[in-house]
């Protein structure tokens, strides 16, 4: 029997409650109750509200996680594309990784591997830089030996370029003021030309790649691209070789022979250049009419013969004629350049 005061147990027959001391009766007694559990019942509609309430909130939890992680994402590709490089690697650092989706994981381990990358190109640029203030050759080319450790990959990679432009043309200055010295420093300076140069070609050709690679153009484009690369290329020959050639003649007649034999180093160093970058326009556009084609071998041509008459003028500096082969050589270099001219002025 239950007490309806305190709903305790009691034994069968008793007139009291033993527990509160309520007076028990047939009429004030009943039995344990248990109530039909129906879906209209309070306490199961409750129940239901709780647990679709659970789901609705783990289910916007998980869509919350999911925001969150694509706009760190987002947000690190942003810094990335700014030079932000830091900002992007601790926007993703922030992330927990174990909570990400395979395919999240392989974007964000591939964007803080450029990420760290990238630091280590600006922190060698920024080196360079550094060192180039220095102005002596052995902090300019230690300056050179920090941009050539940097690919093309890198995204400010045309101001690499230009740096190493900077830092070439500083180290030759730098080189020949060592080698004012002996004919000795002489012949070091053109070495070390020769590797400065052959760095720009090969700055050059990495550049020429990531163009080619970049996009497809169309003909005419190829055209027009092909035509200012040429007449940069000739400007550049006429400008340096050419008027460096100039004046170790002019050197050379006054008598200066250490000082000439310095400008026909320069001289062939440039000439040198624009062989290589004719090699270089030629092997990047194939289909280009055969004038293109022809006006870019006679400049290469001009640098050849200019390389040839520096070749003999440094060999006979002390016995310098003017009508021996030098001369010659010299003015088979202009007609060639005067065609390549003349092709300049009216592209057929």
């Amino acid at each position: 029997m239950h007490c309806n005061q305190c709903g305790k147990e009691n034994r069968e027959g008793s007139k009291f409650c033993r527990h509160c001391g309520a007076v028990l009766s047939e009429g004030s007694v009943s039995k344990a109750n248990v109530s039909n559990i129906t879906w209209t019942n309070p306490i199961v509609l409750i129940l239901i509200g709780l647990i679709a309430a659970g789901v609705l909130f783990y289910g916007g939890s998980k869509a919350y996680a999911y925001y969150q992680v694509q706009s760190k994402i987002g947000t690190a590709k942003k810094l990335q594309s700014t030079d932000d490089f830091n900002g992007s690697l601790a926007t993703l650092n922030s992330l927990d990784t174990s909570t990400l989706s395979s395919s999240d994981q392989n974007t964000v381990s591939g964007i803080k591997t450029n990420d760290q990358k990238y630091l280590t190109f600006q922190a060698s640029f920024n080196t360079a830089v550094s060192e180039e203030n220095a102005s002596s050759s052995e902090s300019l080319q230690s300056a050179l030996a920090s941009l050539q450790s940097i690919t093309s990959d890198y995204p400010d990679y045309k101001d690499v370029q230009a740096e190493i432009v900077k830092v070439q043309a500083a180290l030759v200055l730098a080189l020949q003021g060592d080698a004012n010295s002996s004919k000795a420093a002489v012949a070091s300076a053109n070495a070390a030309k020769a590797q400065a140069q052959e760095a720009a070609q090969k700055a050059q050709s990495e550049a020429n790649t990531a163009a080619a690679d970049a996009a497809e153009t169309t003909t005419a484009t190829a055209e027009k691209d092909f035509i200012n690369q040429l007449q940069s290329a000739y400007t550049d020959f006429q400008n340096i070789a050419k008027a460096d050639f100039d004046t170790g003649i002019t050197d050379l007649n006054a008598g200066d022979y250490d000082v000439a034999e310095i400008w026909f180093a320069k001289s062939n160093s440039a000439s040198q250049s624009t062989s290589q970058t004719a090699n270089d326009i030629y092997n990047n556009y194939t289909n280009v009419p055969a004038t293109y084609t022809t006006a870019l071998y006679d400049l290469e041509q001009a640098a050849q013969d200019l390389i040839a008459a520096n070749n003999s003028a440094i060999d006979d500096t002390d016995t310098y004629d003017t009508s021996a082969t030098t001369n010659s050589d010299s003015a088979q270099s202009t007609t060639y350049l005067d065609d390549v001219n003349s092709f300049l002025q009216n592209p057929q």
